[in-house]
């Protein structure tokens, strides 16, 4: 069935944010206003905010007030597109656009519809390395509206979707931190070191270090290709292969080919929190890697390549790492000597050999969810597509 489509504009009020100055300390010292940066648009309800305001620097700026149901969107930076529902009254800073509830429409329809059409908005985005919307241009979308009790009807089907995802992310959650706490539990916080274990910087494990290949990537595999792992497949500490590029295999060096055991560094990224994550190389077949990426070498009498991952993921170690980052032109980096020079413990090799083995159980449990996960955020896919194209309730 084919419904209705109007402008934002013309069934709902649509509202930008503004920044207090920062030079006023009355603005911002003892605020309790919600002050939301583009950044809270992350596809979810928004139940809280790191930032207040003051009620001087919310009636002193261009700051505005947006009730609990406004549907809000970002118009800036990484988030350009991702959207977020206020469970709270909020303003927003000039990134964020609020999109204002009336008896016109369901809100939790019209978010879920602007998540389902984020890939067009993108498209649709200007600039270089900050894309960019305009309040303007979010004013002038156009929504398919059919009757206020079937818009109803499509949010609480995407709402039952929606719960099974936040479950699914939050067991993985769990996981993640039960790995995290059997590290301090067989070793103890890498920083104050209380079980006295050997600490050293990694370079002296590495036998060999280096970064990757800057031959440009495609996207079609051929007989004459090899897959080229990037920043995007190293997610979580793990390898991710669902996004695949692939290079010339003749325009490569045969000494960029991966070997089991070999770890895979994050050297540049936009956010600092990026920087230095890793994985291990398990995989069958030739791979080669980016540049963006620093391949290290360890001596396996010495270190578990699982242990690295896993010792380099724990808070008081990631302190550390970005004490190490540079930023440059807004990217933050860390070259092969910053990657050498990082402290871990080193506990002896069969005490790292007897946390992997615990960790490899976690890991298979967390590989189920996340399957599972995929399943349904595929699923929510499939129903925003009948739902919004008249499919599913007519």
């Amino acid at each position: 069935m084919k419904w209705e489509k109007k402008k934002i504009h013309e069934f709902a009020e649509v509202v930008t944010g503004g920044t207090p100055s920062t030079k006023k300390t009355e603005y911002w010292d003892g605020g309790t206003i919600p002050w939301l940066p583009s950044g809270a648009c992350q596809n979810c309800r928004i139940s809280q905010t790191n930032t207040y305001i003051t009620e001087k620097g919310l009636k002193e700026s261009s700051a505005k007030m947006m009730p609990k149901q406004t549907v809000v969107i970002a118009l800036t930076g990484a988030t350009t597109g991702k959207v977020g529902i206020l469970d709270i009254e909020a303003c927003g800073n000039q990134s964020v656009t609020g999109i204002l509830p009336n008896e016109k429409y369901v809100p939790e329809y019209l978010y879920y519809y602007l998540m389902s059409i984020r890939d067009d908005i993108i498209f649709d985005s200007y600039g270089g390395a900050q894309k960019h919307i305009s309040q303007g241009y979010v004013k002038n979308i156009q929504v398919p509206l059919p009757p206020l009790p079937v818009q109803q009807k499509i949010a609480d089907s995407l709402n039952k979707v929606t719960t099974l995802i936040k479950m699914r992310k939050e067991q993985i959650a769990v996981l993640d931190k039960l790995a995290k706490d059997t590290f301090i539990d067989m070793f103890g916080d890498p920083k104050g070191n209380p079980m006295g274990w050997d600490k050293k910087p990694l370079g002296e494990t590495i036998k060999e270090i280096c970064y990757g290949s800057s031959v440009k990537a495609f996207d079609v595999h051929d007989e004459d290709s090899i897959p080229i792992l990037r920043i995007p497949n190293i997610v979580g500490g793990v390898i991710n292969t669902t996004d695949m590029k692939y290079v010339n295999r003749s325009l490569v060096s045969k000494s960029l080919l991966l070997k089991k055991g070999d770890i895979l560094f994050v050297r540049t990224n936009g956010n600092p929190d990026y920087i230095a994550r890793c994985a291990v190389f398990k995989m069958d077949g030739d791979f080669v890697f980016a540049s963006y990426l620093i391949r290290a070498r360890v001596d396996i009498n010495m270190v578990n390549p699982e242990y690295v991952v896993y010792a380099l993921s724990i808070d008081s170690v990631r302190q550390e790492i970005r004490k190490e980052c540079r930023t440059t032109a807004g990217n933050y980096n860390i070259n092969i000597n910053g990657i050498k020079s990082l402290k871990l413990i080193f506990p002896p090799i069969h005490l790292q050999q007897q946390f992997t083995e615990r960790i490899a159980v976690i890991e298979r449990q967390k590989e189920h969810l996340k399957d599972s996960l995929v399943e349904l955020e595929a699923l929510q896919k499939i129903i925003m597509k009948k739902a919004f194209s008249g499919e599913l309730f007519c």
